[in-house]
């Protein structure tokens, strides 16, 4: 599966351009500057409905290829990586999306650890969105009818596709169909019957099941995990850490020399991005980054000595101008 869609990944990226509504319906009720995880990105087209409701989103997939698709074209922060071993920290995530990725999964097991990993990296309170695709094809938006839960889907790469790679597509297997002047790829495909996905669901468990409904083809569900951290839903990252500084401090100082977590990511995105210039021949570069990380350093000072939360707010985007400054430049 990872060879095919390497494969693929460019004519995909042509033909999967435009988010399901519900999804970014899911998206927008997220509270102000969340942070979230796509789980299973592909070419990141979820990147402007994140960067519109202001959130900050990772998105991670396991072909290399779209990935570099979604980091290039989308200007999502992206890493290649396995749903089902995801190297992040607990409790990292306010929210995480699993769209069109456990269908994929070949076994029992696996798609209760994909389900497991997502709620891991979950803070308490947190919400994740699935989607599955569904036996039941209901809108025939898909064009296909499954006889069988396990089955081949294949996906036709036209001869004229753009950026087409011989190499990657002999690797991913092949065949070519002169009919339809197209090399046919085939995916495995294990498709939901009604309340599998709410059956794996509990299985798992550690989270509540807050609404179930069949969209585009697919069966989803949007849980919330469980534990303490819901009372915070209404606010996002950047609203949490700001409060979670007022009371380290007392008086809304940075306390104990504390900076706002999200201040302080920035910061250090820029810092490792600028030592990696050193040496490439890249001078001017060097200089304007290294300039920016002086001003973002007096940024988060900035943001620790705000007065209150309209304040800090109005902080916090100038940060984030200065973090997109910093990209541009070439230094993140």
């Amino acid at each position: 599966m990872q060879r095919v869609y390497d494969a693929i990944a460019w004519q995909w990226h042509g033909t999967r351009y435009k988010a399901w509504p519900r999804v970014i319906d899911f998206v927008r009720s997220l509270p102000p500057r969340s942070f979230v995880a796509d789980l299973g990105c592909g070419n990141g087209k979820l990147a402007p409905s994140f960067h519109d409701c202001g959130h900050f989103a990772v998105g991670c997939d396991f072909s290399a290829e779209l990935v570099r698709i979604a980091a290039g074209e989308m200007g999502m922060q992206s890493v290649v990586a396995d749903c089902l071993a995801l190297a992040y920290r607990d409790a990292s995530f306010d929210a995480a999306l699993s769209i069109a990725v456990l269908h994929h999964i070949s076994s029992p097991e696996r798609r209760r650890l994909l389900v497991a990993e997502t709620l891991r990296v979950l803070r308490p309170g947190g919400r994740a969105l699935f989607y599955a695709w569904a036996l039941e094809q209901h809108d025939g938006v898909s064009g296909h009818d499954f006889g069988a839960r396990d089955v081949f889907v294949p996906f036709h790469q036209q001869d004229a596709a753009a950026r087409r790679d011989e190499a990657l597509e002999k690797k991913a297997g092949g065949v070519y169909d002169a009919q339809k002047r197209a090399t046919v790829f085939q995916r495995y495909c294990h498709v939901y019957a009604e309340g599998e996905l709410r059956g794996i669901l509990d299985s798992v468990g550690g989270c509540l099941v807050l609404n179930e409904y069949y969209d585009t083809g697919n069966w989803c569900a949007v849980v919330q995990k469980e534990g303490d951290g819901a009372a915070d839903e209404s606010q996002g990252a950047g609203a949490r850490c700001a409060a979670r500084d007022d009371q380290q401090s007392g008086s809304g100082g940075a306390g104990d020399g504390a900076l706002p977590r999200v201040a302080a990511q920035s910061v250090a995105q820029v810092n490792s991005g600028a030592s990696g210039v050193h040496g490439s021949g890249r001078e001017s570069v060097d200089v304007e980054v290294t300039a920016l990380l002086g001003e973002m350093l007096q940024q988060v000072e900035a943001i620790s000595r705000a007065a209150d939360g309209a304040e800090r707010e109005a902080q916090y985007d100038a940060l984030a101008e200065m973090v997109e400054r910093a990209r541009l430049a070439g230094g993140v």
